[in-house]
């Protein structure tokens, strides 16, 4: 899995102070510009966490379906034992 830095953290932006000289004007100011982060290392990790989830709930299911299957086959046995005893009688 890729791990993200803290200060990639999703929403994150990043405001990058720049000084502009003008010619026409003797002063010099100092502007801001929004720059976003790249955020595909924390996307890249928001999905692998996602496909671990999916998959570990997939073999959970699989494992529940197999006992289910397994109670069935017992309580099967059981009810034509059952059966057989009370036509043996």
């Amino acid at each position: 899995m890729t791990s993200v830095s803290p200060s990639q953290l999703p929403y994150d932006s990043q405001w990058r102070s720049e000084r502009s000289d003008r010619s026409d004007r003797s002063e010099s100011r100092v502007t801001s510009r929004y720059v976003p982060l790249d955020h595909s290392g924390y996307i890249q990790n928001t999905l692998d966490t996602m496909v671990d989830s999916v998959n570990a709930a997939t073999e959970l299911i699989q494992r529940k379906q197999n006992e289910y299957v397994r109670f069935l086959l017992f309580l099967s046995l059981i009810i034509d034992s059952i059966f057989l005893i009370i036509i043996a009688l």
